[in-house]
């Protein structure tokens, strides 16, 4: 069994496949001296074909921590169908390849892993799906991304985001969920609020979305943008933020969140869905306090939410880890992607029994995924010709100091804001 490091995580979010081999049936000899008709042998079972993920993501760099749960949760989704047979022919395979955060190795990994005979392309790096797009075209090559980058998905082309909705339409999402539930949303002005986060694909686009949102409705007022380069102080931006009533911190958040509590800052913090993915630095830090109330915008159920894919997930990492699922489940999110992996599964096996396994390709599943269409706990994921992101709803998790968990916000899914 693999045994993982649970220590300080550093970023945020992929995952991949291990496979099993699969034999064929075995003639009997026939017998030179019997005269009666020889029997007719078996047909041998046909040789499974292989279908390869190719995992580009991080191994040594910085974000190990976090994308080697992710890791273990493709790999394990993975073992999970071929052990049962759930795409009959065929074998997954994953390769991995590690870009260590790089962006300078992005496509020489790319590169190697089509080598190594990837059929796609599965990476939890935003800044990936930018830099590969139009390489993936010119090669008609898939990739699923887990971070879901506007530059990606512009124009519609060949990378896809399993389990996820652009950061523009979850920002507006969140933003008009919080002016008209939440009970600390003040009553005779606008709610003032801004953020700071780490200047790269992601960190962006959230915080333009938000400010976006704010200058197109009068019930919020932006008080500033603070984008930064790798840091672990922000007691600047903190004090330029601390009379918000709504604050975006940094991913990862634990150095903004003890900044912004030393400066005297009150605002309540909302965000993307990869704040989720540090409740072991939250757990390890005691910053369940600083982060009560919390709001993030989330595209699943969570662990305390009693839901049906909830329940496989928790099943596939029992069966995997049983001595480690607890410290697992509390590292936060990252094994949840077991779900998106089980979406992406699903659409290659209707490709597959569309066009048969020996006939499979990277085409084929693009041509699929543009209809392809799933529900996954009451949630429907869906693509189209436009359409790049699979949620067509979302959910609103809220941090609880007193449970010291995430707990449903919003009974029911929400629709998605897609304007601000």
């Amino acid at each position: 069994m693999r045994r993982i490091r649970f220590v300080s995580i550093l970023f945020i979010t992929a995952l991949i496949i291990g496979g099993i081999t699969c034999g064929g049936g075995e003639q009997s000899p026939s017998d030179s001296h019997n005269h009666l008709p020889t029997a007719i042998s078996p047909t041998s079972t046909p040789e499974a074909v292989t279908i390869t993920i190719g995992n580009l993501t991080d191994v040594t760099g910085v974000a190990s921590n976090a994308t080697e749960i992710l890791t273990m949760a493709l790999e394990d989704t993975v073992d999970y169908y071929n052990e049962r047979d759930k795409i009959p022919g065929v074998k997954l395979e994953v390769r991995t390849y590690d870009c260590q955060y790089d962006p300078a190795k992005d496509i020489p990994g790319y590169e190697w892993l089509k080598n190594q005979g990837a059929d796609l392309i599965w990476s939890p790096v935003a800044q990936t799906g930018i830099t590969l797009k139009p390489i993936l075209e010119a090669d008609k090559m898939v990739m699923i991304l887990m971070s879901p980058s506007q530059e990606a998905f512009d124009p519609p082309g060949w990378v896809f985001a399993m389990g996820q909705a652009r950061y523009d339409e979850q920002m507006y999402t969140l933003l008009d969920w919080i002016a008209e539930n939440d009970p600390d949303f003040p009553k005779d002005r606008p709610a003032k609020m801004g953020g700071a986060m780490l200047n790269e694909a992601a960190g962006q686009a959230v915080l333009e979305s938000a400010e976006s949102y704010a200058r197109n409705n009068s019930e919020y007022e932006w008080a500033g943008s603070y984008l930064v380069h790798f840091t672990f102080q922000w007691d600047s931006q903190a004090e330029a933020l601390k009379d918000c009533d709504y604050v975006f911190p940094a991913v990862p958040p634990q150095s903004f969140v003890k900044d912004y509590h030393e400066a005297g800052g009150k605002g309540i913090y909302l965000g993307p869905y990869a704040l989720a993915a540090f409740m072991a630095e939250v757990d390890k830090l005691d910053l369940w306090d600083e982060m009560d109330g919390t709001c993030i915008i989330s595209p699943f159920r969570w662990w305390t939410d009693d839901t049906e894919y909830g329940r496989l997930t928790t099943l596939i990492l029992h069966d995997n880890h049983p001595s480690q699922s607890h410290e697992i489940m509390r590292a936060g999110a990252g094994y949840i992607t077991v779900q998106p992996v089980v979406m992406l599964l699903e659409a290659i096996r209707e490709t597959v029994e569309m066009v048969g396994p020996q006939n499979f390709s990277s085409e084929d599943l693009y041509n699929h995924l543009q209809s392809f269409s799933m529900t996954v706990d009451g949630c429907r994921h869906s693509f189209s010709e436009t359409k790049r992101t699979s949620n067509d709803f979302l959910n609103i998790h809220r941090f609880d100091a007193e449970r010291k968990d995430l707990f449903l916000a919003h009974e029911g899914w929400i629709p998605i804001k897609k304007e601000p």
